[in-house]
């Protein structure tokens, strides 16, 4: 399976990436090891993802795969598609 993650804005910065390519074998392909993997890849991202007990905190940054938000997914079910996983950092501006 395919995995695509897009970072933005000081997640970008951070990893030295906008686009990180990974993929799973069938049976690592529940949410929650998907992002262990991610953040053990990328250690720069556990200030915002954290995994413990196959829950995921996220603190600072909006996960949205396959264009909906990470809440509305069970992070314990197998992952039968592609993923597109956009991890947006909070949005600032306006006037």
């Amino acid at each position: 399976m395919k995995i695509i993650v897009r970072l933005y804005g000081v997640l970008r910065d951070l990893v030295g990436r906008e686009i990180l390519e990974l993929s799973c074998e069938y049976y690592e392909c529940v949410l929650y090891r998907i992002f262990e993997k991610i953040v053990q890849t990328y250690p720069e991202l556990k200030n915002y993802i954290n995994v413990v007990d196959k829950e995921i905190y996220v603190r600072g940054v909006n996960i949205i795969i396959n264009g909906r938000h990470i809440m509305f997914y069970d992070i314990n079910e197998i992952v039968k598609e592609d993923l597109l996983i956009d991890i947006l950092p909070p949005v600032s501006g306006g006037s």
